[in-house]
């Protein structure tokens, strides 16, 4: 790797480490905040279609068997269709009472709701609403979606995570998590934009 490529990777291993100390604030926070103000305003209206719910959120299985490289894009065309009348929370919900009987959406629920996140970030528009919408369901994968989904192209994500660039990188993380992004800008939102900003950075160095 060239000189310059190996500036921005310090330049972004800076980047990680700042995450990293204000993250450990964030969530030293979270741990003595007491009384802390809940978040029972995110039930926020993902999908305005009339439509009545229909289908089984089971039937997201079926995408786990497919090739690697359609596997993506299959969960995400699910999640357009499933989405309609129902909120982030109630297909969370949906995913949390299947895990209870199917060991296959035990495995497999993080890259399950990553789709959802995904979902819920090109249906708000925002990553405010996007986070406030998403909950701490298994190991918070809903927040990392909706990161994927910030950073990632359609095409960039049909072909199952294309590394995004330093540019890239450059251009859009500075700022992307201050308060005025979030219209709740508690401090557990906070911890998980950051935490998902980390794991976008340290996926772009290949964990290096």
């Amino acid at each position: 790797m060239n000189v310059k490529a190996n500036k921005k990777q310090i330049s972004l291993f800076g980047l990680v480490a700042l995450l990293a100390v204000t993250s450990g604030f964030a969530g030293a926070s979270i741990l003595f905040r007491n009384n802390a103000k809940a978040t029972t305003n995110n039930q926020i209206i993902t999908q305005t279609s009339n439509a009545a719910p229909s289908g089984n959120i089971a039937d997201i299985e079926k995408c786990m068997s497919e090739p690697e490289d359609t596997r993506q894009k299959c969960m995400d065309d699910f999640m357009v269709e499933y989405f309609k009348g129902r909120t982030t929370k109630q297909v969370l919900a949906d995913v949390e009472a299947v895990r209870a009987t199917s060991s296959r959406m035990e495995n497999d629920c993080h890259p399950v709701v990553h789709a959802i996140g995904r979902e819920t970030y090109k249906l708000t528009g925002n990553i405010g609403d996007a986070f406030e919408a998403c909950d701490q369901t298994c190991h918070s994968g809903c927040y990392h979606g909706v990161m994927e989904r910030l950073f990632y192209s359609d095409k960039e994500l049909s072909s199952n995570y294309s590394h995004l660039t330093f540019e890239d990188m450059e251009e859009k993380i500075p700022g992307i998590c201050d308060a005025d992004k979030f219209r709740d800008p508690s401090t557990a939102v906070i911890f998980q934009c950051l935490h998902g900003v980390g794991h976008a950075i340290l996926y772009t160095l290949d964990y290096n």
